[in-house]
């Protein structure tokens, strides 16, 4: 099977003149999520690949042959669309009217099945937030989503930031969240894979992203603490404060500090911590595990 990624088309048309399938989005992160990208490998870490190339138009034929393109997409009526019509009518598939009034398309050529949705990632809703991050995505070894933002250290709106991250993507790419890991010890973050190797002048070391949230989807979002988290008060940090808050994960205080008791004494075995943070009916149920023994 063979992949052409923005290729000519006029020079592989001839191989899809037995199209089986079509997928065109606005947005190519709704590609990405569908499954539609390609990855290189992280260095020194066993966990992640980077995800580096998703389109916004593919066309499957029949001997599983892909042609991908970022130029063409769907859900408007301008010139990348207007394309990716041209193009498809050049195999006999017409779509007009559904490629310009839908920002995701699936079509079975063979079984004449379409599906039509909006965009997970509305540009109005994406708009509300005045200081979203860019974004770097990468896919784990169970192939879901990992998105880590590219906080600007010098800000002086890191919260804001990280605020805005954590609430647009959460509802966007989670959906519904399952659980928070707050990973108290590196060595947690790291048997995790919750990491990325960077360089300074003299030396690599190990970034570590001490906070995991995950999806139920199984996607996740890692979002940046530069302080790290204290483990004796994991809630103290504005920071946690601020994701947290992003994502409706507040506490009640008297929770919080019989919480922080009981996790002092916890301290007094030699076990590296991590807190699972769940939501049972509007409360928030905090959880010391250790993944040492536990796999998430």
């Amino acid at each position: 099977m063979a992949k052409y990624f923005n290729e000519d088309w006029e020079k592989v048309r001839d191989e899809f003149y037995s199209v089986k399938e079509v997928f065109a989005c606005f947005d190519r992160r709704d590609a990405m999520l569908k499954g539609y990208y390609e990855t290189e490998d992280v260095p020194n870490n066993h966990t992640l690949e980077k995800i580096t190339i998703v389109p916004r138009l593919v066309v499957k034929n029949e001997d599983g042959n892909e042609f991908w393109s970022d130029h063409h997409n769907s859900g408007y009526g301008g010139h990348g669309a207007s394309a990716t019509v041209r193009l498809l009518k050049s195999v006999g598939v017409y779509l007009e009217g559904t490629i310009k009034q839908n920002s995701q398309i699936y079509y079975n050529v063979a079984n004449d099945e379409l599906k039509v949705s909006g965009t997970k990632f509305e540009v109005i809703e994406q708009n509300k937030y005045n200081d979203l991050p860019a974004v770097d995505y990468y896919c784990n070894p169970n192939k879901n989503i990992v998105a880590i933002p590219k906080i600007m250290d010098s800000s002086d709106s890191t919260l804001e930031q990280l605020e805005d991250f954590t609430a647009f993507y959460s509802r966007s790419m989670l959906e519904e969240i399952d659980a928070v890991y707050l990973y108290l010890k590196d060595n947690q973050a790291i048997r995790k894979g919750n990491y990325l190797v960077a360089e300074s002048e003299s030396s690599q070391y190990k970034k570590i992203y001490p906070i995991c949230i995950l999806g139920k989807n199984g996607h996740e979002l890692w979002p940046e603490v530069e302080e790290g988290i204290d483990k004796h008060n994991p809630f103290a940090s504005y920071e946690v404060e601020s994701i947290l808050s992003a994502i409706n994960f507040t506490y009640f205080e008297e929770q919080k500090k019989n919480f922080l008791e009981r996790l002092k004494e916890a301290f007094t075995s030699h076990n590296p911590l991590t807190l699972k943070l769940t939501k049972v009916n509007g409360r928030v149920h905090i959880e010391k595990i250790d993944i040492t023994k536990t796999y998430i």
